[in-house]
């Protein structure tokens, strides 16, 4: 028997399946997600863990003490409702009009 007998099927040594992860959706063979997505799975890292209902200034707040950066802050206060029962929510206005 061969090596190739062996690995039949299997990826190669290295390869990583990574379409379950959010890097490896943000370069998807479907091609790259729309701006406003990559931001929200950007976002999503420093307010999921957020204690919701939660208001805008909550969430800005908490994603700050979280070491976020200047886009995903800028993100948190442009959105347009003073408070957001859900991560969902969130996502939900910040990808409102990706088309």
């Amino acid at each position: 028997m061969t090596d190739t007998d062996d690995d039949a099927g299997l990826p190669h040594k290295g390869a990583v399946d990574d379409s379950n992860t959010i890097e490896g959706q943000l370069t998807s063979a479907k091609g790259p997600l729309h701006p406003s997505r990559h931001l929200f799975y950007q976002l999503q890292k420093y307010v999921a863990d957020a204690h919701y209902p939660a208001t805008k200034a909550a969430l800005y707040n908490h994603a700050r003490e979280r070491g976020a950066g200047p886009d995903t802050l800028n993100a948190l206060g442009s959105l347009q409702r003073s408070s957001y029962g859900t991560l969902g929510e969130v996502r939900n206005e910040l990808t409102a009009n990706d088309g």
